[in-house]
């Protein structure tokens, strides 16, 4: 069955407070040992069905367009969420591209690259923060380079890592 489950809705329209319950959600099955990744979808059930549309998008990091190289992606979790639907992510861990099952040590090196679909200066991140098991914010990186970034996390007890970037809005991927 933990095999089956791959996605997470993480974002699903407005207003953004209430989706603070689905990343609730999505760590509390990471606690539980469930492998999946985050999503979002442009859920409009407004009056305006089409007009009014959430901008978060679901990235599937697939190195060609298929059908194949989708599921490929998904299956192996190389997806991510983002409410403004405007970032481009790369992010790894002690080397190993994200996701990763990592050795375990006290001292994690992350690298994070970052772009953009289109120019707009609202959604560009200002702030990334390491969650791991429970929710735990592990530590917080701010005034880094739009365009990448490094830095260490020490933990001996995490079990697994995800990264919340805030853009000047507080839009999360």
């Amino acid at each position: 069955f933990r095999q089956m489950i791959r996605l997470v809705e993480m974002g699903d329209g407005l207003p953004l407070r209430a989706n603070l319950i689905n990343e609730y959600v999505y760590s509390t099955a990471l606690d539980n040992g469930f492998r999946i990744s985050p999503a979002c979808n442009s859920d409009c059930h407004g009056p305006r069905w089409g007009y009014t549309v959430f901008p978060g998008k679901t990235v599937i990091m697939a190195p060609e367009k298929s059908k194949e190289a989708f599921l490929d992606a998904i299956g192996h979790n190389r997806v991510y969420a983002t409410e403004s639907g405007n970032v481009k992510l790369y992010w790894s861990v002690c080397g190993m591209a994200a996701p990763a099952d990592l050795p375990l040590t006290s001292r994690y090196d992350f690298h994070v690259e970052l772009s953009s679909f289109y120019e707009d200066p609202t959604t560009v991140p200002v702030k990334c923060q390491v969650i791991s098991d429970y929710g735990s914010c592990l530590g917080t990186v701010e005034n880094f380079d739009a365009s990448g970034f490094d830095f260490t996390v020490e933990s001996d007890t995490a079990r697994y890592f995800y990264l919340r970037l805030l853009d000047s809005q507080g839009r999360r991927t």
